[in-house]
């Protein structure tokens, strides 16, 4: 099982990665090439994060202090150690062509999560199980 200074060090000298996963649809789809560069500043919400567990790198998004999930899962990760967390996604490539990953509308999204939340918990408790509408 890789280390995570192994991994460190893989990223830094080739940084690309085929994405074997549908964790990340519809941002990064399964036979993507990931170009990860390595971590030089802390995440920030709304970022694609790589970080490695039981020897394996996961790429997942940032959602801030709540830890990381991915763009397709419901449930967050388990928790992430500072030092297992190893580089970020700038872009990526699919057919052939270079990607950026998009910045802006995930922060946003990561930002509004749970004021959705509580709305969604207010609405479903104010209107019970019969439902208004």
């Amino acid at each position: 099982m890789p280390s995570v200074n192994t991994w460190r060090a893989v990223i830094a000298q080739s940084g690309e990665f085929r994405v074997t996963s549908n964790s990340m649809v519809p941002t990064l789809l399964p036979g993507d090439i990931a170009h990860v560069t390595p971590l030089r500043r802390s995440l920030s919400a709304g970022d694609i994060g790589v970080y490695v567990r039981d020897g394996q790198l996961i790429v997942h998004r940032y959602l801030g202090r709540a830890g990381f999930r991915g763009d397709n899962r419901a449930n967050l990760d388990p928790a992430v150690a500072a030092d297992a967390i190893v580089g970020r996604v700038r872009s990526f490539k699919r057919a052939g062509r270079r990607h950026r990953i998009p910045v802006l509308l995930p922060r946003l999204a990561c930002m509004l999560r749970p004021v959705k939340a509580m709305y969604d918990g207010a609405r479903s408790t104010r209107c019970g199980s019969a439902g208004y509408g």
